[in-house]
């Protein structure tokens, strides 16, 4: 992953991951009570910063946000930012400075997540009432948590693995021309 055009191309492989699976989040899961997804539009965020580097996770995550806002309208791209903002330098601080399980770090990210929302809907509405959702979003967020850091745990041996063999088969493919 040295090249800057691999670098590009593999961090709009995880944006249009991210916002696929956003997508089909909305769609598939829209049941849920408000404010509660699964996540899986959070792993390729997770998977930029641990295959490529922070900034390139950052970008992912500001992008996923404002195809929210853009879809689903003001609201929800503002409650997705900041809740994806807290759950993303949470994310950043265990994986630099922690060796955490996936698990643990998508759970703790997941919960993060959450309050960031009810943080802000308490904002937005200008009630602490809101707060009151706080245990739903805790429960719901340890849920999704445990989800995506599984996900997280079998999809990134899978990215490295790509994006190695991309690479072998880049240099090699380049000695033969």
């Amino acid at each position: 992953m040295k090249t800057r055009s691999r670098i590009i191309a593999l961090s709009g492989l995880l944006l249009a991951s991210s916002l696929i699976l956003s997508a089909l989040e909305s769609a598939v899961f829209s049941f849920l009570p408000a404010g509660i997804r699964i996540g899986l539009a959070n792993v390729p965020v997770m998977l930029a910063v641990m295959v490529v580097n922070t900034p390139c996770g950052l970008a992912v995550m500001m992008l996923k946000c404002f195809f929210v806002m853009l879809t689903r309208g003001f609201t929800a791209g503002v409650m997705s930012f900041s809740g994806s903002i807290c759950a993303f330098a949470v994310y950043v601080l265990l994986i630099r400075r922690t060796k955490v399980s996936y698990v643990m770090l998508s759970t703790a990210s997941a919960v993060m997540h959450g309050a960031g929302q009810v943080c802000m809907l308490a904002v937005m509405t200008g009630r602490a009432s809101a707060f009151g959702y706080m245990p739903v979003m805790v429960i719901s967020s340890l849920i999704s948590g445990v989800f995506t850091g599984i996900v997280l745990r079998y999809t990134l041996p899978l990215t490295e693995k790509a994006v190695a063999s991309a690479g072998e088969n880049n240099n090699s493919s380049k000695g033969g021309r």
